[in-house]
């Protein structure tokens, strides 16, 4: 695939070398023939803004600016977190790690 826009359902984005990415969904995983930062950008730009736009506003809000929050689409919720510093950065939907472990620990 050549085009991914990030969704409610993206769990992931995993760097597979310098120009594809291995996105995992909740329910599927596959390749995407970008770098992870140009589908993080794209999304971006998809609901309205710029990565560049929402690492400032993120960074404003929580007094820091490495590895900073990128909030793809707030009223979903789709908050990613980068774990790494270019090009090896990887993306995690923060939404869905809290979700998961709020059934794993608090359902019990």
């Amino acid at each position: 695939m050549d085009s991914y826009e990030i969704n409610k359902d993206t769990v992931a984005l995993v760097p597979k070398d310098e120009k594809t990415t291995i996105v995992y969904e909740v329910d599927n995983s596959f390749v995407i023939n970008k770098p992870t930062l140009k589908i993080v950008e794209e999304s971006c730009e998809y609901f309205g803004s710029s990565l560049e736009g929402r690492q400032i506003g993120t960074s404003s809000l929580v007094g820091f600016t490495h590895k900073v929050p990128v909030i793809i689409e707030e009223s979903f919720d789709i908050i990613f977190f980068p774990t790494l510093s270019s090009p090896e950065i990887i993306f995690y939907n923060c939404t869905i790690f809290y979700l998961y472990f709020q059934v794993i620990f608090f359902q019990q």
